[in-house]
């Protein structure tokens, strides 16, 4: 019969007391790292999140500690694997909360897609988002964020694909009508102006007072100027003045089609 050695009062008083200290000690260090960070006293902020982390990891500031690191490391210091490595480690804990979890894995595939231009594994990440956190994200959002980072790296037929998904899973977001704008844009850099044609007309019927309506209607008006329609295409030009945010862009375009139109007429 094995016999372990008996713990006396003295002993339990000794580690209720260092347990305590611990967690007063990372309570402390924690608020202070908040108050430094709100003077603007950014690298004593963070070695104060820091020493929770190497020090601390049993106390309930541990994982607050992990997020503030990470999110320094992200925007103060745009040390970008520093920012995933506590992100992810936060991410991948069984303990810590849904939401600061939810916000971890936010800004890990916020990171790999507008930090480091990195869309595959951007697009790994926003899965992960849906996989795992799909109740606390807007409703189609990581969707459509996939389906920017296929376009962003220029698959624009796969970013159609999930475009289109998010309309069909999600036909009540509020990511709806910019979805239909992009389709269009993807029909028109493809070349395929009909397929944009056909979403135009489903966005002018559901959406016609959308804020949205001069820049998809720029596209329709680039897709008529392709095909060679250059009268169709400068009215809806022209009638965009005002309208449309690029006035520069609108300006080039309405002057390019006047010179072709007359040169057609010589």
């Amino acid at each position: 019969m094995k016999l372990y050695p008996k713990i006396n009062k003295a002993q339990i008083f000794l580690l209720f007391l260092a347990i305590s200290c611990s967690r007063e000690s990372a309570e402390s260090l924690y608020q202070n790292g908040e108050d430094l960070w709100s003077k603007g006293e950014v690298e004593r902020s963070l070695n104060n999140f820091l020493t929770i982390i190497n020090n601390y990891p049993e106390s309930d500031q541990y994982d607050n500690a992990l997020f503030k690191a990470g999110e320094l490391y992200y925007l103060n210091y745009n040390d970008y694997s520093k920012a995933i490595k506590y992100f992810r480690q936060l991410a991948a804990s069984k303990e810590s909360i849904t939401k600061i979890k939810f916000q971890a894995q936010t800004y890990i595939a916020e990171i790999y897609e507008n930090s480091l231009h990195n869309y595959d594994l951007a697009i790994i990440e926003y899965q992960r988002l849906i996989n795992n956190f799909d109740k606390w994200m807007q409703p189609g959002f990581g969707h459509y964020k996939i389906a920017e980072c296929y376009y962003k790296k220029g698959d624009y037929n796969q970013a159609i694909i999930e475009y289109e998904t998010l309309l069909e899973q999600f036909p009540s977001s509020s990511l709806v009508q910019e979805s239909i704008n992009q389709i269009v844009t993807c029909y028109y850099i493809l070349g395929d102006c009909s397929k944009a044609f056909e979403k135009y007309d489903v966005f002018k019927e559901k959406y016609s007072a959308s804020q949205l309506m001069p820049e998809i209607r720029f596209e329709i008006g680039s897709c008529y100027e392709e095909e060679g329609n250059l009268t169709k295409s400068l009215r809806i030009f022209e009638d965009l003045k005002g309208a449309y945010s690029n006035k520069k862009l609108l300006e080039m375009k309405i002057k390019s089609i006047e010179k072709r139109l007359s040169v057609r007429k010589r």
